[in-house]
């Protein structure tokens, strides 16, 4: 028999939108509807909109919790959580989700987060629903079940990671370098730190400093700085000359002990090298590592690098697309070597050849433009 179980406690959450100032609530009530007759169990969450302003493809945390007083029974759930379904409002139309924790061997009072991308947050809110309780659900479509712990496919709808912050802006802003040798700009005003657009840092053993890599807009250079608290704007050191001339849009990066700039160079993208990060960076000949794809999507640039190397030892780099007229997109390459050659992503679309964020939805804040990717490794 399906039941839709009654909550010992009633929980609400608040997240910070990363566009919206307003917040946004779950909290677990009662509802409709069922998405399918092996599910026995299915928990209702209202998702309220206090901010009036309608909502497309946003993301909600839920925080489920178990033991006494808690708003989840984990014993009802495979202890995978392989069978954990969540649906829109209507009560059976499956909606990407990300299980962010299942710690199937967590102890009780346990407390697991599942991020929801919700299609549509209306101003008077919506309503998801999660089910669970089927002993013999089986990984179908990628796109709407759980991907953690599961490492064998990648969903194709992306669901982002959880929002962080919100953010409060250090007092002493912006990053003025030690010894910055600014110039005076065309008005006759002295601006320290004006045209430096940062972009990565990374610590140096051999330095025993932070160095910060950045776009120089004033002499269309890259160049680094240095410091020993990078929390402190005040506390950053110019590191003298232009690193890589005639370039923008830098990544720094050591693996075995060599030094990576990667860098735009309009339309393509290319890489120096460096035995030490303080030390001369130079370029190699034949030093494209990537170039337009030759569609629509990328024609004008590919820009934005960021290089890592996968857990499988695969190097991925992430980079923006340029069509002309700031239409940006992210896609994505991947090769052996840091410096390839690299092999567009395969997104079963060879009109599009390595595009793999394309805008969001009408109305919601990436229909238009999705640029400057970055990545870090959570949790």
């Amino acid at each position: 028999m399906k039941r839709e179980l009654p909550l010992n406690s009633r929980m609400t959450r608040f997240f910070t939108a990363l566009i919206l100032t307003g917040l946004i609530s779950v909290e677990f009530m009662s509802g409709q509807g069922w998405y399918g007759s092996d599910w026995q169990y299915r928990m209702p969450v209202t998702v309220s909109n206090p901010g009036s302003t309608h909502l497309s493809s946003f993301q909600v945390q839920i925080i489920l919790t178990g033991g006494t007083g808690g708003n989840f029974d984990f014993t009802r759930a495979l202890s995978d959580g392989s069978d954990i379904r969540v649906t829109s409002d209507n009560g059976v139309t499956l909606i990407p989700f990300w299980l962010e924790t299942w710690a199937a061997h967590a102890e009780d009072p346990r407390t697991d987060t599942i991020w929801v991308k919700v299609p549509n947050i209306p101003a008077e809110g919506t309503t998801v629903y999660i089910y669970y309780g089927n002993a013999e659900s089986t990984i179908t479509d990628p796109d709407y079940v759980p991907y953690y712990p599961f490492t064998a496919f990648t969903p194709s709808e992306p669901v982002e990671m959880p929002p962080s912050g919100p953010y409060t802006k250090h007092p002493d802003n912006p990053i003025v370098p030690i010894d910055d040798p600014y110039i005076t700009d065309g008005n006759d005003l002295t601006i320290p730190g004006k045209g430096l657009l940062a972009e990565n840092i990374v610590y140096d053993d051999e330095t025993g400093h932070y160095w910060m890599v950045f776009a120089n807009y004033r002499s269309g250079s890259v160049g680094l700085v240095w410091s020993d608290d990078p929390s402190d704007p005040a506390a950053w050191h110019w590191h003298s000359g232009a690193v890589v001339t005639s370039a923008n849009a830098p990544h720094l990066m050591k693996h075995n002990g060599i030094w990576y700039i990667y860098f735009s160079r309009l339309p393509n993208i290319y890489y120096a090298t460096s035995a030490t990060v303080n030390g001369t960076f130079t370029e190699p000949a034949n030093n494209i590592v990537l170039s337009p794809s030759g569609d629509l999507w990328d024609q004008a640039r590919v820009d934005e690098p960021y290089v890592f190397q996968r857990s499988d030892g695969t190097w991925i780099m992430l980079y923006m697309g340029d069509r002309g007229g700031a239409t940006e997109q992210v896609g994505y390459a991947y090769s052996d070597n840091p410096v390839g050659p690299y092999t567009f992503f395969d997104n079963g679309n060879d009109t599009i050849t390595g595009l793999c964020i394309p805008f969001g939805e009408p109305g919601s804040f990436d229909a238009g433009t999705v640029a400057d990717p970055w990545v870090i490794e959570h949790d």
